[in-house]
């Protein structure tokens, strides 16, 4: 697969939901450093875009699946409204990252202006939290 680069709205995006004191926290920002985006699907309402690793010497994470849905950014002056971002871990890693829409068309995350939009969590950040400080993070291997 080759790479795609991550729009700019997208890396602020995983820094709001990887940031925090949890050891958790800190090994998920030690993956991000290494995560490379490698393919990104977009649709009317929304996109994903995949990663892999590259390196094998990172902290895991157990459970070795974990979502973190707890971040909405409102976009600035245009129709579009907000859009939600979905961190997911697979096998104890970074995986994928997921924008999605809550009615309105998908906006183009190339073209959105990060500087201008407004960053806030959802209620759902207390139960990320929660969930995050049960992970337990494994030394690599």
């Amino acid at each position: 697969m080759s790479s795609v680069e991550l729009h700019p709205i997208e890396v602020s995006a995983i820094e709001w939901l990887i940031a925090g004191d949890l050891p958790v926290l800190h090994a998920l920002r030690q993956q991000f450093a290494c995560a490379v985006p490698v393919r990104r699907q977009v649709s009317s309402a929304g996109s994903f875009t995949q990663f892999r690793l590259t390196r094998d010497d990172l902290p895991k994470i157990n459970p070795p699946t974990l979502k973190l849905s707890a971040l909405d950014v409102e976009l600035p002056g245009g129709p579009n409204g907000s859009v939600g971002f979905m961190l997911i871990l697979s096998m104890g890693k970074i995986a994928e990252l997921e924008a999605f829409t809550y009615a309105d068309p998908m906006p183009d995350l190339a073209a959105i202006d990060v500087e201008r939009c407004s960053f806030a969590y959802t209620d759902n950040r207390r139960g990320d939290l929660l969930s995050l400080s049960r992970a337990v993070v494994y030394p690599p291997e």
